[in-house]
């Protein structure tokens, strides 16, 4: 009985320090290259691998910030329109000065 409990207590820990762990760390992306460079043994497509890393994250931030950017402008909007529909503005009079009648003019039919 106390194993079968030490052994679920196990897994809970290591399901729990997977998922805690598995955010990525920012020294990660340079993993990558390292690894090419290793296998490969050339500088060049380590640099390349490097420099595809750096431009992805830069991009992935850049996407976020923009990402962020129209968040907040659609909340804003959002609360705007909120506050005009609280309180909107309403037509407490009309004048009307004068009311013309027309004749009714028919056409001639079509021979």
């Amino acid at each position: 009985m106390k194993a079968i409990f030490m052994v679920r207590i196990l897994f809970n820990f290591l399901i729990f320090f997977f998922l805690v762990s598995c955010s990525a760390n920012p020294g990660t992306a340079f993993l990558g290259p390292v690894f090419t460079g290793v296998k490969s043994g050339s500088i060049y497509q380590t640099s390349l691998s490097y420099t595809s890393n750096k431009v992805f994250e830069d991009f992935k931030e850049e996407l976020k910030s923009k990402k962020n950017d129209v968040s907040n402008k659609s909340k804003s909007i959002i609360n705007n329109l909120n506050n005009i529909l609280k309180d909107p503005p309403l037509l407490t009079s009309l004048k009307i000065d004068t009311i013309v009648i027309s004749e009714i003019v028919e056409p001639e039919p079509l021979p």
